[in-house]
């Protein structure tokens, strides 16, 4: 199946629109500010105990959503293994229930990247669409050294379309924003495949450090497709049924299969050029400086 078939069958098996009541580097998070940024992954994680206020909540089905930081000062070079270079950018990684609830983060986010186009149900309709967002740091509460980067702030998503809104003129422009670096992704747990379950994996492992930065021990780099397997509802899932008989990958997998683009109007290019991402992220650049945001 492709990408476009997938999206198709998550449309038509859950709407979203609809509201209940009720490589190895050390982590530098992303600058703090406004940033371009596309949304590269959807990814359902099956049912999952979660704590809260140190107590264990039910069950709940879990998905993670991640947006690829495009401007220029969230790029970045690094070595890889062989020799040479690759680009690489910062990502805000968000996983929360999947939850339609009018209250519910998940649905807050989907309301705001939906921006009232009522034909759009599903999340995962959206991927490759490029956003406006402000990246705000916190440290973690039991380590202040470590900061994360978010784009909750616990009440509202600091998310927004990329338009450029001249009250005086009464006009609205929609701003460049650059194409994404990475492969798109997307996994269904009702619906899996053979190939978006390979592209989730990651070969290899990585060191663990104390918190003055000694090694300590390895742990695996597969986390995503572990997380899966650990769901409460994998025995018997459809997930469990594909992999009966089917071994791990034994190497990472780059792209899902190959696709023009999720959006008639955005070509995902697979090995993007160097010079062809530059020139869109100088006219990115320029529009955020016009805003304010660079």
């Amino acid at each position: 199946m492709s990408i476009q078939d997938l999206i198709a069958v998550a449309k038509a098996n859950q709407d979203q629109s609809e509201v209940k009541t009720g490589g190895d580097f050390e982590y530098v998070p992303p600058v703090a500010g406004p940033t371009f940024a596309r949304f590269i992954e959807y990814i359902e994680l099956g049912k999952h105990v979660k704590k809260y206020l140190g107590k264990d909540k039910p069950s709940a089905s879990q998905v993670r959503v991640v947006f690829e930081l495009v401007h220029p000062k969230n790029i970045k070079e690094i070595e890889v293994e062989g020799g040479g270079k690759k680009k690489i950018a910062d990502r805000i990684k968000v996983d929360m229930p999947l939850s339609m609830s009018d209250k519910s983060k998940f649905y807050k986010l989907f309301k705001i990247m939906q921006a009232g186009r009522s034909d759009i149900t599903h999340m995962a309709e959206m991927l490759n669409e490029g956003f406006i967002v402000i990246v705000k740091h916190n440290a973690d509460e039991k380590n202040p050294k470590i900061v994360y980067a978010n784009i909750w702030d616990g009440t509202k998503w600091d998310v927004q379309q990329p338009v450029q809104v001249d009250v005086l003129a009464g006009t609205t422009t929609k701003l460049p924003v650059p194409e994404p670096i990475s492969p798109l992704k997307i996994f269904l747990w009702d619906n899996p495949t053979k190939d978006t379950w390979d592209s989730l994996f990651i070969d290899g492992e990585r060191d663990i450090k104390d918190d003055k930065g000694v090694v300590t021990g390895k742990e695996s780099k597969n986390k995503t497709q572990e997380l899966l397997l650990s769901a409460t509802d994998y025995p018997g899932s459809a997930l469990n049924v594909l992999l009966q008989g089917v071994d791990l990958p034994t190497e990472e997998v780059k792209t899902i299969e190959s696709t023009a683009a999720v959006q008639t109007s955005a070509v995902l290019p697979s090995e993007p050029k160097v010079e062809t991402v530059a020139a869109t992220v100088d006219s990115a650049a320029d529009a955020l400086a016009a805003l304010g945001l660079s």
